[in-house]
């Protein structure tokens, strides 16, 4: 059942939109320092809105505080708040703007439907700050009372709100509320904070460049209005003609809607506003000549499902939906990027660089910000809910040369899977805790234009909560497995993973060396890496492993641990033993030495009962634990093996593997091996010591 349609609101043709500029000044008068100027705003001859400025400047007023409180209003306001009696700049003035002297004073704004949109005030009030500031200006806008009631505090900060509501200039006890429209576009003009300002009642923006209104996803307007002004125009005249499209699904695909005659009048004000030498990934060639692409203005955009739901019947936000069509195609293009959902529970606000990735938490704004269209994403059927993964971990990396694709891209037959492709990402992650980590999805990201994650690529488990009357409500949550960093440990995870991660990238410099021992052990490294991911990929929880699989799992940490401990001079037949061997001196005491080589020995055991063939009879339950409990076992060893095999790998032309020979072999050896792991792990340590390191 669809939503019933919105009334329809006239759209508002902006080709012939204008301001005039008035100002009289008599050569008799007081106007020395303050100017005022009366803003007519046209749509072509007929007035449709007016605007009040004041430009007071400091060095023609004598005492500016004077003049402004001597003026009223708005300026009397700001010259109490801004002002020292004497008329010098206050402490707090200085300190927000560089240049305290000269003001912009707005009020008074009154603009007639359908003109009456935040967006369109915004354009109107930037247009009026580039005409009469430079850079030595601070812009002084109307806000809302302190002690203003609820309900008027929330109009003036929504850009919804009564668009005809009138600001006044207002005594200087008693200012009356901005304009609600007036209000929204505050907190676009410039595209800055308040910096100063009296409590409640005016906001300071510093003047900075070109001033600019900023819109959802992107610049909108400028000092030039007229730039983008059609092309939100075209799009709202679009939109509004959706309403009469037919609902069927074959009648409103992108092609048929390509089709359509209103469909040219678009593209015509596309190819105007972002011509195909500035954006020439919105464009394809058809019969020679580059035409605007409909894939991308309709597909990539969103503008394509925006029509639709329309057409079906939707509400849906047609002021936001142009706004984000015309910031599509005036932005830069982004650079498509690869993400992976982790099944994992970190703290909010995570940031952290490995490498050419980042490991980052996104909150439900960001995310918002990184689908296209934004403002339909939750009208669409079937549509990723944002709130799942709102605070879920991902690793992203650019990739300029991966191509957009429109679906899910996990099984992806052009390379590796996820999990071994960005090994170089995860490796520390695994490194720093024992529990399972996982990666849930591989997508990818334009921001703006695609985001690929598919709902059913998203864990998700039930959890139960008691609501305020005792009673049991369920929701559905992220699945975020048993990987979990609290907050109190966000600074160590940073530092550990910067570490390795370094240590990571010295070793793989040596893939292009042209030391054959160099250039071997970073193709070791990543064999290691693939098996042991591959391993922790299939493996939910040490205890649900399915019973044909542990084998396999047995096999690949086996492989991790021979790729990383053989040497080129070992003998075929004592391979096992010399594993082992090595296994054992990477631990600092006897009892965890043993520990270790016993370890390797079954594992090789069973390793050579699985590869041979040998009959695997029906296993009884406690067989199968043991099994399960055994692999848990040899996944531990496996990971702390990795772990100080890159700590003690020398960066040179030398191997690990004599050093571990010798270790084994003589006592005074051992200092080699066990001074480096306690610097480490007393430096950078992971979620938690290794218990030889904590042994007495």
């Amino acid at each position: 059942m669809t939503a019933p349609a919105a009334t329809a609101r006239p759209v508002p043709d902006l080709t012939n939109l204008g301001i005039e500029l008035r100002h009289r000044h008599r050569l008799a008068g007081t106007e020395q320092g303050l100017q005022e100027w009366h803003i007519r705003i046209l749509d072509a001859e007929r007035e449709v809105g007016s605007l009040h400025a004041a430009r007071c400047q400091h060095y023609g007023a004598g005492n500016l505080a004077e003049r402004m409180t001597d003026h009223g209003g708005l300026c009397a306001l700001a010259a109490n708040s801004l002002l020292t009696p004497d008329g010098e700049p206050t402490p707090d003035l200085e300190d927000a703007v560089e240049y305290p002297g000269n003001f912009l004073l707005l009020d008074q704004l009154d603009i007639q439907a359908p003109f009456d949109e935040p967006t369109i005030v915004t354009a109107v009030i930037a247009e009026v700050i580039d005409r009469l500031t430079d850079n030595h200006y601070a812009v002084v806008l109307p806000c809302a009372k302190p002690d203003a009631d609820p309900s008027t505090r929330r109009r003036l900060d929504s850009p919804s709100g009564d668009p005809l509501a009138r600001s006044r200039a207002a005594p200087p006890q008693a200012p009356g509320p901005a304009s609600p429209c007036f209000a929204a576009a505050c907190t676009r003009v410039t595209g800055a904070s308040a910096k100063a300002g009296s409590p409640g009642f005016i906001q300071l923006l510093p003047r900075s460049g070109k001033t600019a209104a900023h819109g959802q996803g992107g610049q909108l307007v400028s000092g030039c209005m007229s730039k983008h002004f059609p092309l939100r125009g075209a799009v709202l005249s679009w939109l509004e003609h959706a309403r009469g499209l037919p609902s069927t699904p074959q009648a409103i695909t992108d092609v048929a809607l390509a089709a359509l005659p209103h469909w040219e009048t678009l593209e015509d004000a596309v190819a105007a506003a972002a011509p195909s030498d500035e954006h020439p990934d919105l464009y394809g060639k058809v019969e020679g000549d580059w035409v605007p692409s409909f894939t991308a203005l309709l597909g990539e955009s969103g503008l394509g499902t925006a029509t639709r739901l329309i057409a079906q019947g939707a509400d849906v936000p047609l002021g936001e939906v142009a706004d984000s069509f015309v910031a599509f195609c005036t932005g830069p293009a982004p650079v498509p990027e690869r993400w992976l959902l982790l099944d994992a529970d970190l703290p909010r606000g995570t940031r952290i660089p490995l490498g050419q990735y980042t490991l980052q938490t996104f909150t439900l704004d960001e995310l918002r910000q990184a689908v296209p269209m934004p403002a339909i994403h939750g009208l669409q059927p079937r549509s990723l809910d944002l709130d799942l993964i709102a605070d879920a971990p991902f690793l992203h990396v650019p990739e300029p040369g991966r191509k957009v694709t429109r679906r899910p891209t996990w099984f992806d037959l052009t390379g590796p899977r996820a999990e071994a492709q960005h090994w170089q990402a995860l490796l520390p992650l695994v490194l720093w805790d024992s529990e399972l980590l996982r990666v849930s999805s591989a997508f990818t990201v334009a921001r703006g234009r695609r985001f690929d994650l598919h709902p059913k690529n998203v864990p998700t488990t039930i959890k139960i909560y008691e609501d305020s009357r005792g009673r049991e409500q369920e929701f559905e949550v992220r699945d975020t497995g048993d990987f979990y960093v609290p907050a109190r440990r966000l600074p160590a995870l940073t530092g550990f993973c910067t570490a390795i991660s370094a240590k990571i990238d010295a070793v793989m410099a040596g893939a292009s060396h042209q030391r054959r021992i160099v250039n071997r052990r970073a193709g070791r490294l990543e064999r290691t890496a693939r098996h042991l991911l591959a391993a922790y990929q299939r493996t939910y929880t040490d205890d649900t492993v399915w019973a044909v699989e542990a084998d396999e799992l047995h096999l690949d940490y086996v492989i991790a641990l021979e790729a990383l401990l053989i040497s080129p001079n070992d003998e075929r037949g004592g391979i096992a033993n010399n594993i082992r061997s090595r296994a054992s001196a990477l631990f600092l005491t006897p009892e965890h030495q043993k520990q270790a080589g016993d370890i390797v020995q079954r594992a090789y055991s069973a390793r050579s009962t699985y590869v041979h063939g040998d009959v695997i009879r029906n296993q009884t339950e406690q067989e199968k634990q043991k099994k399960l409990k055994e692999l848990r076992t040899l996944r531990l060893l496996t990971r702390q093996i990795i772990l100080r095999w890159l700590v003690l790998t020398p960066s040179d032309t030398e191997d690990l593997a004599p050093l571990l020979d010798d270790a084994a072999q003589c006592t005074s050896c051992r200092h080699r091996i066990d001074q480096p792991l306690r610097d480490f792990f007393t430096t950078t340590p992971p979620s938690s010591l290794p218990a030889d390191i904590t042994a007495p």
